[in-house]
């Protein structure tokens, strides 16, 4: 999962259905660490869009409005 906010501060996400390599964390000033979760328990302090959007993707849900309304 990739997440990025733009001038606008919309959230954008997208799952990579294959991963190859070790993942970095290329900005350690917003970012304190980067791990891999269990989706079905993730850490008290995954950011509540990010949260959204696994459990969607799970449910097979190709799109989300989630914070648009």
């Amino acid at each position: 999962m990739e997440g990025s906010r733009k001038k606008t501060g919309d959230p954008r996400t997208a799952a990579a259905p294959r991963w190859e390599g070790t993942p970095v964390n290329r900005e350690p000033h917003l970012c304190s660490r980067l791990t891999w979760e269990d989706p079905d328990h993730l850490p008290e302090n995954t950011i509540p869009f990010a949260a959204d959007v696994i459990a969607r993707i799970r449910r097979g849900e190709p799109f989300s409005a989630h914070g648009w309304d």
